[in-house]
């Protein structure tokens, strides 16, 4: 029987690292694909990608944790996040699952990881901790208003164009999909 404080959460890893991110802040998963860069944008957004015809920042989800920089893999996946008014990419190494999660396997007292601001608590599995994120939390005040300027000045380049942005429309294609 379900207990109706239980929460849903997707699971996923960046660098064999465990992370979770509640399901209500995930719009779907897709598949890696090239991004573009943004000029003027944060350092933590690597650039941005067409979904769908909706370009969307991509959040350096490796920088942010303190991993040296690396390629995209073809493997890796994008999480489509509710982040504050924008939507954003998360980039991230593998989607595991999404489980439903009794309010006593979480712990809000954890110590976050160093730099972690985005934390809100762990997931207890076994002697695994998975850090629960908030993506809402991910970028701050300032670099939201930062990256916000660079996609308007983005689009007040690309008005009239006939396709602003090199990126690839992104189709729901893997088994993750939502």
């Amino acid at each position: 029987m379900e207990n109706k404080n239980s929460r849903q959460f997707i699971f996923y890893s960046v660098e064999g690292l465990r992370f979770a991110l509640p399901l209500n802040q995930v719009i779907r998963v897709v598949q890696a694909a090239e991004v573009t860069p943004l000029p003027g944008a944060p350092d933590s957004i690597q650039g941005i990608i067409n979904v769908q015809g909706d370009i969307i920042p991509v959040f350096n989800t490796r920088k942010y944790l303190g991993f040296s920089e690396k390629s995209l893999d073809p493997g890796d996946y994008f999480l489509l996040v509710k982040s504050g008014t924008q939507p954003m990419a998360m980039w991230v190494t593998d989607v595991q699952n999404i489980e439903e999660i009794e309010p006593g396997r979480i712990s809000r007292n954890a110590s976050a990881p160093s730099g972690l601001k985005s934390f809100e608590g762990v997931i207890k599995a076994g002697q695994e901790m998975i850090y629960i994120q908030n993506a809402a939390r991910f970028i701050s005040r300032e670099n939201g208003e930062t990256l916000q300027e660079a996609l308007l000045e983005l689009k007040s380049n690309t008005a009239g164009s006939e396709d602003p942005q090199k990126t690839t429309d992104q189709e729901p294609d893997s088994p993750h999909d939502q």
